[in-house]
């Protein structure tokens, strides 16, 4: 396929992963290739290995991107 998967966004530690998700599913929600629930996961869990893996969706309303920087070690490069 032609799809890059890549993709940056600059936020504040304050920011709610939830806000997070729902920016990206109101830009590519309804995308061809978009199907299931949105979920972020830590960037060293591979596709073929995600089970096992915490992952982030709407529901974790409560959550900033602070406390996932947190819950995935503090990398110097934080993605997901």
């Amino acid at each position: 396929d032609d799809h890059n998967p890549h993709l940056e966004l600059t936020v504040g530690a304050r920011k709610k992963i939830s806000s997070i998700i729902e920016h990206l599913n109101r830009k590519w929600g309804n995308a061809s290739v978009a199907s299931g629930e949105l979920a972020l996961f830590p960037y060293a869990a591979y596709q073929e290995h995600i089970v096992g893996h915490h992952s982030w969706t709407l529901r974790d309303s409560f959550l900033s991107a602070a406390d996932v920087y947190e819950a995935v070690g503090r990398p110097a490069v934080f993605r997901l």
